[in-house]
């Protein structure tokens, strides 16, 4: 089970003209999934406002410059500071008490996401379960995802992955943004991840990736409560992941390859 997002309308800087009103300052992308954006999720990346979103209501003359309506006002204004990405909307996804076997992977976020819970699922050799945020096709946040009490009971995969990339390792719960920005102050792809008691009984482990230093992909993340079992690696957080919290997580002993 993928989400897959489809590209996007517009990804850069945005001023309010009013707390309903916001007006675009740069180019729209030139290949947009369609030509009506009304319903399309506005998520505000970065500088001040960071953190809200809405709906597009209607739409109003030509980029530059261009104006959108949202359904709902915003709680702080913008400026020139912010940036906002525009995406077709996966919004309150629940996948809950399902179980997998043999498969790719068995959930994920992939691209744009926003308030997924993914709860009480049970895994048998899969890659996994994972909220991933990337640039595909466009700017592609994943935000506000709840990965609660799932079960991987055995973890050993073969030709499988979020994306097909792993030829034999283990399952994951797995927090990830493909980050492709490499100057200081970007927007992270993934913020607000909570990874709470979840079971893996067996050859699986938890990662969580940013990949980039001096711009974190992701931020604001909350692992608590996990149980491992025999497995070869562990928890795992790079160097790309900023304001991350790890507790009363247990972990049994590490086993070689």
């Amino acid at each position: 089970m993928t989400t897959e997002g489809p590209g996007g309308y517009y990804f850069g800087r945005a001023e309010s003209a009013s707390a309903q009103v916001l007006s675009l300052r740069d180019a729209p992308m030139p290949y947009a999934p369609t030509q009506n954006w009304a319903g399309a999720m506005v998520m505000v990346v970065n500088g001040r406002g960071t953190g809200q979103y809405a709906r597009v209501a209607s739409t109003d003359g030509a980029a530059p410059g261009m104006s959108i309506a949202l359904d709902r006002p915003l709680q702080v204004t913008l400026d020139q500071t912010s940036e906002v990405t525009i995406v077709q909307a996966h919004e309150n996804y629940l996948i809950i008490d399902n179980f997998f076997e043999d498969t790719g992977v068995a959930a994920q976020s992939f691209g744009t996401a926003l308030g997924h819970v993914m709860a009480e699922n049970r895994s048998n050799r899969t890659s996994g379960f994972a909220a991933i945020g990337l640039a595909y096709g466009h700017f592609q946040p994943c935000w506000r995802i709840q990965i609660l009490d799932n079960q991987i009971l055995e973890g050993n995969v073969y030709r499988a992955g979020p994306d097909q990339d792993v030829l034999s390792n283990e399952a994951l719960i797995f927090v990830r943004a493909n980050q492709n920005a490499t100057a200081a102050g970007r927007p992270p792809l993934v913020q607000a991840v909570i990874v709470r008691g979840n079971r893996l009984d067996q050859d699986a482990h938890i990662q969580v990736q940013g990949f980039s230093t001096t711009s974190p992909g992701v931020r604001d993340v909350v692992i608590e409560a996990n149980t491992t079992g025999p497995s070869r690696i562990g928890l795992v957080v790079d160097r790309g992941v900023a304001f991350w919290l790890g507790r009363r997580n247990v972990e049994a002993t590490r086993i070689g390859r």
